[in-house]
């Protein structure tokens, strides 16, 4: 009897070490991914990698480990190294839907469009619901200049997360690619209504208003994004050629010199500026 208790005793014992070994194991991963979102953000790649090495070391079979270390490979633009990572990921599970994604996307950065397109398709038959993956379909279409079929996805993705701004201003920018400005309008000031510090957004509405030759509202979107980022050249450039088009020629000159003044490599703005200059 004393045998037999002695044995369920070190059966228990064995198993709660195991529990409180998997238990540390589980916090430190979370405390890798953690800090590798984080490197992430700050651009440091190579630190962040190091972190999913980290977390594959605690556990090999982590399949979207393998997917994030991936997804750091495309931002180094190590292509051959982010497919070996993602044919990884989905020889561990072949049902991670953000792991063919990803596939997807980086199958279309090298030129494999029809490939790309089958893997994202098959993200999206995996996962329906999620909005990203609608996202990653919508970007590449535009890369194949099928915005009409990108806009499609755009709008299924808003129709399962109607309140996500950057939905709205992906569907609004691509709108005013194809010229369909008012509509474009109307996504971007729901992305506006969602996101009030979204600057992109409003530059886009004043790309938008300038086509529509409403000059004044124009300036008002430009002067919002500026608001936001008193820096951004991108706002002082178009700012700079509505005023032009309004003939406010000195300040025009004013944006331009802005615009170069924040980005000493925007060829863009120097050029509109020393043609105006020139003109008066």
């Amino acid at each position: 009897m004393m045998k037999k208790l002695a044995i369920i005793y070190i059966c228990l014992s064995t198993l709660a070490l195991l529990a409180n070994a998997s238990s540390y194991d589980n916090k430190q991963q979370s405390k890798y991914h953690v800090r590798a979102r984080d490197y992430v953000q700050q651009g440091r790649y190579l630190t962040a990698l190091e972190q999913y090495d980290k977390i594959l070391k605690i556990n090999p079979h982590d399949s979207d480990a393998h997917r994030q270390k991936a997804t750091v490979f495309l931002k180094l633009n190590d292509h051959k190294r982010a497919m070996m990572a993602l044919d990884e990921a989905l020889r561990i599970n072949p049902k991670n839907a953000k792991a063919h994604s990803t596939k997807g996307v980086a199958l279309i950065l090298q030129g494999q469009y029809d490939d790309g397109m089958l893997a994202i398709n098959n993200a999206i038959e995996i996962d329906p619901k999620d909005t990203k993956l609608y996202l990653a379909k919508g970007w590449a279409l535009i890369q194949l200049k099928r915005h009409h079929e990108a806009i499609l996805a755009f709008n299924k993705a808003a129709e399962l997360k109607p309140n996500d701004a950057n939905i709205h201003y992906r569907l609004g920018q691509t709108l005013l690619v194809i010229n369909k400005y008012p509509e474009a309008i109307e996504e971007l000031n729901k992305s506006i209504a969602l996101d009030p510090k979204s600057r992109k957004a409003y530059i886009a509405k004043g790309i938008s208003l300038y086509a529509q030759k409403q000059y004044p509202e124009s300036i008002k979107s430009y002067d919002e994004a500026l608001k936001i980022q008193p820096l951004d050249s991108e706002a002082h450039f178009y700012k700079g050629k509505t005023l032009e088009k309004m003939g406010k020629n000195h300040e025009a000159i004013k944006s331009y010199r802005k615009a170069v003044t924040h980005s000493q490599n925007y060829k863009t703005a120097q050029k509109a500026l020393e043609q105006l200059q020139n003109k008066i």
